[in-house]
């Protein structure tokens, strides 16, 4: 649409289908095992960083990483490395997100600035 009057343009935003949202899960991790796993993740990332992480799940981020824009999502491949992504955790507010891969389950493998596009949450 644009408006005559000023020569801008109007961007209409659309809500996507709230019932579209995937499931909490830890990838290659038994069901009955994911809370078990994901509180580890928690514990290491507390250890590496001195922070403990928010209770907020994150399925997504999308940021800016070497020099381009991408999405880190739990279950896909690493935009860099090419591992998968087994957890985000948002490791607060004056620190950065922290990206566990399976590259190194025990530790997180990248640390990603609070400056992300956007942050998609587990429904």
């Amino acid at each position: 649409m644009r408006l005559a009057h000023t020569g801008y343009h109007v961007l209409i935003a659309s809500i996507t289908d709230a019932t579209a949202v995937t499931a909490f899960f830890v990838p290659g991790i038994e069901r009955r095992r994911q809370e078990t796993e994901y509180g580890r993740l928690r514990g290491c990332a507390h250890r590496a960083t001195g922070s403990t992480p928010s209770d907020i799940r994150i399925h997504g981020l999308a940021c800016r990483l070497g020099g381009r824009d991408c999405t880190i999502e739990v279950g896909q491949s690493h935009p860099i490395d090419g591992s998968e992504v087994l957890a985000i955790l948002d490791l607060g507010r004056q620190l950065p997100y922290g990206v566990f891969t399976s590259a190194d389950p025990d530790a997180p493998a990248l640390l990603i600035r609070k400056q992300v596009y956007s942050v998609t949450e587990f429904g």
